[in-house]
């Protein structure tokens, strides 16, 4: 459920409510102003990637540990089922450490594009500014 719930909230920032102000180029805060804003967009475009990535391959390893659980369940005993299944959980859980780990540094170069990023913000009084100059 949490690795679903991981590739939703990762699918969401790549939305276009998300992305067309970061690759508008007139936009006040797009990628294309400066290498390090690329850079950064770069990174967030990645980790985004690996999150649902991992994501998808630990959905998928689920329901292949629950099939072969059953089957040997059913063929051999529970004690062969709960065996079977703990020789997965390990690359399991390095798989959700790291979808989660790229959420979160998603999450964070996501403030950063919008919030942290030199010249993004426009300054919402100019006059204001030049008076104190």
């Amino acid at each position: 459920v949490q690795a679903t719930l991981l590739i939703g909230f990762a699918l969401s920032m790549w939305g276009g409510a998300t992305l067309k102000p970061l690759l508008e180029d007139d936009s006040q805060i797009c990628i294309w102003k400066t290498w390090y804003h690329l850079a950064f967009a770069a990174v967030f475009f990645v980790t985004i990637a690996l999150c649902i990535s991992c994501g998808g391959i630990i959905v998928s390893l689920v329901l292949y540990i629950k099939q072969a659980a059953q089957e040997s369940a059913l063929l051999v005993s529970t004690g062969a089922a709960v065996a079977n299944t703990r020789r997965h959980l390990s690359s399991l859980n390095r798989l959700f450490v790291v979808s989660y780990a790229s959420f979160a540094l998603s999450a964070v170069l996501l403030i950063v594009l919008y919030v942290g990023m030199p010249a993004r913000l426009p300054t919402p009084y100019p006059v204001l500014e030049r008076a104190h100059m």
